[in-house]
């Protein structure tokens, strides 16, 4: 029992360790999981501002450029006095031309100059952004706009002003018109982020209009429309617009969604905004797997580590349990030897003590018909002594019997018998004493329980040897419980009291023979008791608490019932 309690407590103080490890590992990898998504996150933040920024630089210098051309005729020089390829050299390839319109919508000066022959019948007026720079006399910068018989472009358009008076404002006299090429905003701001392993970066532009996507499924049909007007085509991968319209508001920040595949994104966005007014939206993101892999690739390295520390504990626990196995064993066989030894040394003690008390028996026998014998002379006196040297001597034959059962256990008779029986006849022969104590018996007998092979005799006193030690233990009274149940493969038998109980230092000892705590004891009772029931293939264990009581749990098998037979 002992032994088995040991190796039980070992196995789940490993198993504990173990679980505790693993358990710690997947907290640590799911931790370090979002914490290195959310730094991951926030460093796309910082590319999609940067970006940002370079985008709202780009079109600062080109106002800046083309304000600085028109101040010439701001100073009242004359429109022809623009210098056009000064300018469009000076903004490096950030326009693809330059035209200077007057005040009625004509165009007059252009750069490239084969852009002139171009637009040389056009008349601007009526467009909205020479509108706007007449009316509000402010730069205007186009949404991205696109024409299906033309390439993309973005027009950047700048008023210009002579120092003539009308109404009591400076004179318009047209504007200076730059086109852009989305292309190179693209090709220098978006394409070059590149986000992990697959990640990249797309464009909006403040109405929602998907402006660039590199891997969007139709982007020539659904990159001109906003994300309302294409919600059907792609509802294939959005669960909502959410995002979308954060972003055409003007928020930055950072987020994490999922699509309609069940795939998961770290989004990060930032807007663009010129003069003060939004432009665009930026947003940069990489499929939640390029971060997670490489913590995983870390997780697993641990995992394996704690893998490896758990089998290390496991080998540990196993050769701890080995060691103490053959600890207990080694203590057991040591145990066996003394038994065998006390056994023998008994038996010889027992034999050597029987022959002299049988004669001292016999001859007190014969002292006693000759004291009766006398008449006319009193002799109570030595009948009473008589009587306790015969008393003695009755209580030493019985211990010398105690001393050879224990030694020469008789040769088991084995016959089928019912458990319920043979206790319920013991209680039925111990009525006497029961009543003599004020116990109350309380039986819950399984009928059910079938026959097995026993002795019935040895078990009998077994069984007597438990009931005699409850009922030495109530001896002011108390309540006596016998229970037999039957699972299948055992017969369990409990005989419970509730007596003065046992001291725990004491437990262990109990099942050791010559161990008593009584005066007058010999501490074979429970000694012969367990080598009954182990004889009988079954096991005993004893539970106490001082002064609530004593438990005593028997079981047998049924199933394939082993008993050891003498050959």
């Amino acid at each position: 029992m002992r032994k088995t309690k040991l190796q039980t407590l070992i196995w789940i103080a490993t198993a504990c360790i173990a679980l505790f490890l693993l358990t710690g590992a997947y907290i640590a990898y799911r931790s370090m999981e979002g914490e290195i998504a959310n730094q991951f996150n926030k460093q796309q933040e910082m590319l999609a501002k940067q970006a940002a920024s370079g985008i709202e630089a780009h079109f600062q210098e080109i106002l800046f450029t083309l304000k600085l051309g028109t101040s010439l005729e701001n100073e009242g020089i004359g429109a022809n006095s623009i210098n056009l390829k000064t300018l469009y050299d000076q903004l490096n390839g950030k326009v693809i031309s330059l035209v200077r319109v007057d005040e009625s919508g004509i165009p007059k000066q252009a750069y490239p100059e084969e852009i002139l022959e171009q637009v040389k019948n056009r008349n601007y007026h009526g467009v909205d952004y020479f509108r706007v720079c007449w009316i509000t006399g402010q730069p205007y910068i186009s949404k991205w706009l696109t024409d299906k018989t033309r390439p993309r472009k973005i027009i950047v358009a700048v008023p210009v002003f002579n120092r003539e008076v009308r109404d009591g404002l400076p004179a318009f006299k047209g504007i200076l018109l730059a086109d852009v090429d989305p292309n190179i905003i693209i090709d220098t701001y978006i394409k070059p982020i590149k986000s992990g392993k697959s990640g990249f970066a797309w464009l909006i532009d403040s109405n929602g209009t998907l402006l660039y996507h590199p891997f969007h499924p139709d982007s020539k049909d659904s990159a001109d429309r906003s994300y309302s007007e294409n919600e059907d085509s792609c509802s294939e991968c959005h669960q909502s617009f959410d995002l979308e319209t954060r972003m055409v508001t003007g928020e930055a920040g950072h987020t994490r969604l999922k699509t309609h595949t069940d795939q998961e994104y770290l989004i990060a966005y930032s807007p663009v905004h010129i003069d003060g007014a939004m432009w665009a939206a930026i947003g940069v993101n990489v499929p939640y797997s390029d971060v997670t892999n490489s913590v995983r690739r870390s997780f697993i390295c641990i995992f394996i580590l704690v893998i490896m520390t758990v089998a290390i504990i496991i080998i540990g626990a196993a050769a701890i349990i080995r060691l103490n196995n053959k600890r207990i064993k080694a203590e057991e066989v040591l145990a066996s030897e003394r038994l065998v030894t006390i056994g023998k040394m008994a038996a010889q003690v027992a034999h050597e003590i029987r022959n002299p008390l049988s004669s001292i028996s016999l001859n007190a026998e014969l002292l006693e018909d000759e004291i009766n014998s006398y008449e006319g002379v009193s002799t109570e006196e030595a009948k009473s002594l008589l009587t306790a040297i015969m008393s003695e001597v009755d209580r030493l034959a019985s211990i010398t019997e105690d001393y050879l059962k224990f030694a020469r256990l008789p040769r088991p008779v084995w016959e089928k018998e019912n458990i319920n029986h043979i206790l319920l006849d013991l209680l039925n022969f111990s009525k006497e004493e029961i009543a003599k104590h004020g116990i109350q018996v309380i039986t819950q007998f399984d009928p059910s329980i079938p026959e097995i092979k026993v002795d019935e005799k040895q078990l009998r006193e077994a069984f007597l040897n438990i009931l005699k030690n409850a009922f030495e233990a109530m001896p002011q009274g108390g309540e006596l419980q016998v229970t037999t149940t039957g699972t299948g493969e055992q017969i369990e038998v409990i005989i419970s009291d509730t007596g003065i109980g046992i001291e725990e230092k004491n437990l262990e000892k109990i099942f050791t023979p010559f161990f008593t705590t009584k005066e007058d004891g010999t501490g074979l009772g429970l000694a012969l008791t367990q080598q009954i029931i182990h004889e009988h293939g079954g096991t005993i264990q004893c539970k106490s608490q001082v002064g609530k009581g004593t438990t005593f749990v028997i079981r047998f098998p049924i199933v394939g019932q082993r008993v050891k037979v003498d050959k």
